[in-house]
């Protein structure tokens, strides 16, 4: 099978319900129809409302993934909750995921691993720091963050 390209856009924390829908109505007009998939990694609360929205070409997605299936985990969602709103898609990984959470290698590929079981499409991503950058450290950064986001895949 062939690689499909995708370009995904993250929405962070922006846009109420009101403003999501009527940003995909807006797009949707300009953009009837795409030859590339199209991404949008929307905030939790506008999901549903915007899988309802969507064309063959734009895929809606989550910006984060619990490592659990179930359990008492307040505020965690689920890959199966995620579906079940209309994601098709999670990004895991995010920088500020990993910077502001303190979201480590073994987290990211639990997150992987669960949002992969529950038939989400996963997004990893990666990236080095300023520092790590300045360093000359971003091919052995992007290389271990890679490894160990997919270590927890089994084929």
């Amino acid at each position: 099978m062939g690689r499909s390209l995708i370009i995904i856009g993250n929405w962070k924390m922006h846009k109420t319900l009101q403003e999501a829908e009527q940003f995909v109505r807006d797009f949707l007009k300009k953009v009837p129809s795409c030859e590339i998939e199209v991404g949008l990694a929307v905030p939790f609360t506008a999901l549903a409302a915007l899988s309802l929205l969507t064309e063959s070409f734009l895929k809606i997605g989550a910006q984060d993934v619990s490592q659990h299936n179930e359990g008492a985990y307040t505020g965690e969602i689920s890959g199966a909750m995620l579906r079940d709103a209309g994601a098709s898609f999670t990004l895991v990984g995010h920088s500020e995921r990993r910077r502001y959470h303190q979201e480590g290698a073994k987290v990211i590929a639990h997150k992987v691993r669960a949002a992969l079981s529950q038939g989400l499409r996963v997004v990893l991503c990666v990236g080095e720091t300023e520092q790590e950058h300045f360093l000359g450290e971003t091919e052995k950064v992007l290389e271990e963050q890679l490894l160990q986001g997919l270590k927890e895949i089994k084929e």
